[in-house]
């Protein structure tokens, strides 16, 4: 069983830097990456470690949309609700749980990570005891790019007053129903949350390992970290466009395009990912791109972005590179005289002129 908690925050003060810089985006476990929200892919990655049954708790004002977010989940996943107050403690949340546990393992999902690869086996294998833990850590990349990465993840037993070593929190671990109690010492919103849960299990007599992972990417909060976060989905993607309108356009590598996208005279240079009913005419779509859905670009070229839905680019003078275009935004070269910049920005936003 499986317990996906939607607060999902890290330690980083700057959490909301991202948000409070690009107009108001949704709460991290809603965010958009690759064209997914983070719930889904934690869902969808659940679904691929054979977890078939699980308790979103969420927040009152986020649970609508959460609830959207997951309007097409598979069908083999059973999803029960545990809605609660954005003042309610978490202690509180995890013991309204019990009762969906039964006693059983558990999964405790933060709604703020992807991986490429399921639950590493040994971490689903180990016995979990009561009081035992297991908690994925993201180990440090030392490879060089073409480098041959070992992915087999080391186990290692913990000492008291547990420290993650080369490495950080993935946001997931694996729980004996009897953690559930020390579970409650985990606040999302404290850097050592995840080792805080470690501490109290050990203190109560309990073990805890970790499992070393790799091909795996947390929200942190940082500028940028939504187009670090779309890189990773898109490197992990296949070509699929067949479906798609396409007229007089050059489509190269792997490009993901949706059965009611149009592309008209332009080239998509894969990874690329085009959303339901966007329209791209007349343009360049260079890799590492997200066009969410009924995004229209026309006429400009755009690269390593992500476009939010419903937004709109026509015309630019220039490319577009490295850039997060905000739900309904419209970006567009005005020809009216006299000529002038013309801006409407919300607080908090970065304009970079060249």
């Amino acid at each position: 069983m499986i317990l996906a908690h939607t607060a999902g925050a890290q330690c980083e003060p700057d959490r909301d830097a991202l948000q409070r810089r690009s107009g108001h985006l949704p709460p991290t476990p809603l965010l958009p990456v690759a064209n997914r929200p983070l719930l889904r892919h934690a869902v969808d990655w659940l679904m691929a470690s054979r977890v078939r049954s699980t308790v979103v708790v969420v927040p009152e004002g986020m649970a609508g949309d959460a609830r959207e977010a997951l309007r097409h989940k598979p069908r083999a996943m059973e999803i029960h609700w545990l809605e609660r107050l954005p003042t309610e403690p978490l202690a509180d949340v995890l013991t309204a749980a019990q009762g969906f546990l039964e006693g059983e393992p558990f999964i405790l999902h933060l709604a703020d990570s992807m991986a490429r690869k399921s639950l590493p086996s040994r971490a689903e294998t180990d016995p979990v005891d009561s009081l035992d833990a297991v908690i994925l850590v993201q180990e440090e990349a030392r490879s060089h790019p073409g480098e041959v990465v070992d992915l087999r993840p080391r186990l290692e037993r913990a000492h008291p007053y547990f420290r993650v070593r080369r490495g950080a929190p993935a946001g997931v671990a694996v729980m004996g129903a009897g953690a559930l109690d020390a579970a409650a010492a985990l606040d999302p919103s404290r850097c050592r949350g995840f080792e805080a849960l470690a501490d109290r299990l050990l203190a109560l007599g309990g073990t805890v390992r970790t499992r070393r992972v790799r091909e795996w990417w947390r929200f942190r909060g940082r500028t940028g970290a939504l187009l670090e976060g779309n890189r990773f989905a898109l490197d992990g993607v296949s070509a699929d466009f067949d479906r798609a309108h396409i007229a007089s356009s050059d489509i190269q590598g792997s490009v993901v395009a949706h059965a009611t996208a149009s592309i008209e005279s332009s080239i998509v240079r894969g990874p690329a990912l085009i959303g339901p009913g966007a329209r791209v005419h007349q343009a360049y779509i260079g890799p590492y791109t997200s066009l969410g859905e009924r995004v229209v670009i026309e006429g400009a070229e755009i690269e390593h972005s992500v476009v939010f839905a419903g937004a709109s680019i026509k015309h630019l003078g220039g490319r577009l590179e490295a850039s997060i275009v905000g739900r309904d935004a419209r970006i567009f070269r005005d020809f009216r005289l006299p000529r002038a910049l013309r801006l409407e920005i919300g607080d908090g936003a970065n304009v970079s002129l060249a």
